[in-house]
Parts: C-alpha cells; sequence; structure tokens
C-alpha cells in the first residue's frame, strides 16, 4: 500500500486514528487525479467505496487468472492475452463484486498462512496473537481494504489487502468494476 499504510496493520492497538485520516485524506487527493483514466462505474466504485458499498470486510469469491478468460486459448496464432478477475462477497452479503483486468504489466498473490492472526479476548478486551490461526482454518478472511494508484501514464496498481495478511496485486491498462444485485442474500 502506498497511500493507506494502516491497512496492513495487524496489531488494532498500534492503529492511530489520526494517522488513517490523515492517509484517508492523502490518498483521495490522488484518487481524485485518476477520474479521466476509468469508466463512471469505475470510478464511482473507487470514489465511494467505503462500507457496505465497498470490500471492506468482503469475502473473496473467485481469483481468477489466465490466457482463455474470455475466449479460449488458440493453439496456432497469436496468443490471446493475459486476464484477471476478482468476484468478492460485500460485507452485507447482498452484492457480488467484480473486477477485471486487462493489458497486465504486474500480478501477485501473497498468503502465508504461518502470520498468525490478533484476535480479542472479550474478558478482558485485550488482543491476543494466535500464531496458528491460519494454519487451523485455512482461509484468506475478510478484506480490509483496497487502494488504486498510478504506475505510470499508462497503468494502475489496485491492491487488496485481507485480515490474513494476504494481498492482491494488479498492475494494468484497464481496470473495471461491476456490481451485481444477488437473487437472495447469502447466509
Amino acid at each position: 500500500m502506498k497511500y493507506l499504510k494502516s491497512l496492513e496493520q495487524r496489531d488494532w492497538d498500534k492503529i492511530d486514528t489520526k494517522v488513517v485520516d490523515r492517509e484517508y485524506k492523502v490518498y483521495r487527493t490522488q484518487l481524485a487525479r485518476l477520474k479521466p483514466r476509468l469508466s463512471g462505474t469505475t470510478w464511482k466504485y473507487f470514489w465511494e467505496g467505503f462500507g457496505p458499498a465497498g470490500i471492506h470486510d468482503a469475502r473473496l469469491i473467485a481469483l481468477s487468472v489466465g490466457d482463455g478468460l474470455n475466449t479460449l486459448p488458440r493453439h496456432l496464432g497469436a496468443p490471446n492475452k493475459i486476464r484477471i478477475k476478482a468476484d468478492f462477497l460485500n460485507q452485507n452479503r447482498k452484492y457480488r463484486f467484480t473486477f477485471s483486468y486487462s493489458n497486465i504489466e504486474r500480478f501477485s498473490f501473497d498468503f502465508d498462512a504461518t502470520l498468525g492472526r490478533y484476535l480479542i479476548d472479550l474478558s478482558n478486551d485485550r488482543y491476543f496473537h494466535d500464531a496458528d490461526h491460519y494454519l487451523r482454518c485455512n482461509h484468506l478472511s475478510d478484506v480490509m481494504g483496497d487502494e488504486l494508484t498510478p504506475v505510470d501514464s499508462k497503468c494502475l496498481r489496485h491492491e487488496v489487502v485481507f485480515r490474513s495478511g494476504a494481498h492482491i496485486v494488479v498492475q494494468a491498462a484497464r481496470i473495471s468494476f461491476h456490481k451485481k444485485l444477488l437473487e437472495e442474500k447469502i447466509s
């Protein structure tokens, strides 16, 4: 994360709300400059995408990467270009958020189950570290948040950070967003 570094802080006792407010203000300033590079729907997500309108506390449903996401790979001729698609179930479990990326410059997915998790003990209101939590549960957990930044005049960088410490980072020339209301709420 370039601006929203507090999203990567896994020990909540160490998060300073004044620092978070400053990070957010600087982030929004640079985000405003990216409006001409995004479609209206995609821009609206990044500008208004906080709380239920964003992917904070969302769950990753699927992450697809490949040369055949839109059409089957060709055996002969010019190869298909790599594409990436990430689907999330938002925090109130009413919407499916889909991010699609093309003209990929760089992509990484990082998950280390050995990092453990900070949890709260409600009996004494204190945080503690459970070193084996993700090894036992083996899940990514909720999304802490995401950040969109420019790489250069051609590419944008979208980074998603999970409570588990996992990261998805995509640098691409084209990023699109689609939101779909689910037929019935998923429990």
